[in-house]
Order: C-alpha cells, then structure tokens, then sequence
C-alpha cells in the first residue's frame, strides 16, 4: 500500500508540475493597449474604439494570476503619472 501511495504522488507531482504556469504579460503591452483609453478616463465622452479593442484584448491576455497582478501593476503605476 506504501508503494501505491508514493506512485500516486509522484503522478501528481509530474502532473502538477506540468500545470504551472508563467506570466506571459509585460507592461509594454499592457500600456500599448490601454493608452487609447486615458483621454476617456480624464475628459469623459465617448469610449474611443481602440479602448475597447485595448480591454479585450488585455482581458484575452490575463491567463495567470501573475498575469493579472502584473497588469494591475502597470495600470496602477500609469494612473499615477497622468495629470489630474
């Protein structure tokens, strides 16, 4: 039975490992496709078309949970800098 458990990790652990993932996001790209939201996010209006190409296309992107922590990120630090 003792052998029949350390198999089943073992499955697991090849199994488990197979499934980790890695962030395959970077701020560039998070920037490129939200730049065309920021004049809708400071003056109001009409949301441009390219914003709305840009949230799908992050919200397509965001695979892994360090993938989404790296666009808060970016977003967190490009909110900053635009001018109130």
């Amino acid at each position: 039975m003792a052998r029949f458990s350390v198999i089943v990790a073992i499955v697991f652990l090849f199994v488990t490992a197979s499934s980790v993932s890695y962030a395959t996001i970077t701020c560039d790209q998070v920037v490129a496709w939200l730049t065309p939201c920021i004049p809708f996010g400071v003056f109001g209006g009409t949301v441009p078309l390219d914003c709305c190409k840009g949230i799908k296309r992050l919200n397509a992107a965001q695979n892994t949970t360090m993938d989404q922590r790296i666009a808060c990120s970016c977003i967190q630090e490009g909110a900053a800098r635009i001018p109130r």
